[in-house]
């Protein structure tokens, strides 16, 4: 097996004051989890969140309060499309607001195609995200990896993450799905009726 190269950059967000990056001692560590190559030429990577006691991120739909993360892969090379796998998140009902997120680690699967199959693929990722604990800030996050490995064996850590996955509409049988939206004495309802095959278990109204 080939050795991969891995390292991880941190550092805050600029628009955070130089006195709030004093304030705080890495809330969130970070590297890139190599993977392994499936039999189509694509590669499974990951990128893995270790947030300290307290903090939490956000998913990709943060609810009433956060900050959605966001990806910017131009810096690498042999790279042609990524596909991101977000584990199912936690909600958060903090201050009158709900949120949702992630909280303690986080394993983010990548599905990456490379532009040339069976060559190594050079990452080079910046990540902006929003993080929270008393207070929330925004952080900003850099990887930069060369994945080379030539393992075909699932990584457990991945694996998990994109078993924890929420199932599309499809994958979980949804024959239909319909939303509205009601007014109210003091605001709006919002009733959504899904239907499905039973997962078992108490239903849900």
């Amino acid at each position: 097996m080939k050795n991969s190269i891995l390292t991880a950059i941190l550092c805050m967000s600029a628009s955070t004051t130089a006195s709030a990056q004093d304030s705080f001692a890495d809330p969130v560590t970070a590297q890139v989890l190599p993977g392994w190559v499936r039999a189509d030429g694509t590669r499974v990577a990951a990128l893995q969140l270790a947030l300290e006691p307290g903090w939490k991120t956000y998913w990709r739909a943060p609810g009433d309060a956060g900050i959605p993360p966001s990806f910017d892969w131009s810096g690498s090379r042999n790279l042609h499309s990524v596909g991101i796998s977000w584990p199912a998140p936690e909600v958060f009902d903090q201050n009158g607001m709900r949120s949702i997120g992630y909280e303690n680690n986080l394993v983010i699967p990548l599905t990456i195609t490379p532009s040339s199959p069976g060559k190594p693929v050079s990452l080079s990722v910046g990540m902006d995200l929003g993080i929270c604990s008393d207070i929330c800030i925004p952080y900003q996050l850099s990887f930069e990896a060369v994945l080379d490995t030539d393992a075909t064996r699932p990584t457990p850590a991945i694996a998990a993450a994109l078993a924890e996955r929420p199932f599309s509409a499809r994958e979980a049988g949804v024959s239909s799905a319909t939303c509205r939206i009601e007014p109210t004495e003091d605001g709006i309802r919002l009733k959504a009726e899904v239907t499905m095959p039973s997962a078992g278990g108490a239903k849900l109204r």
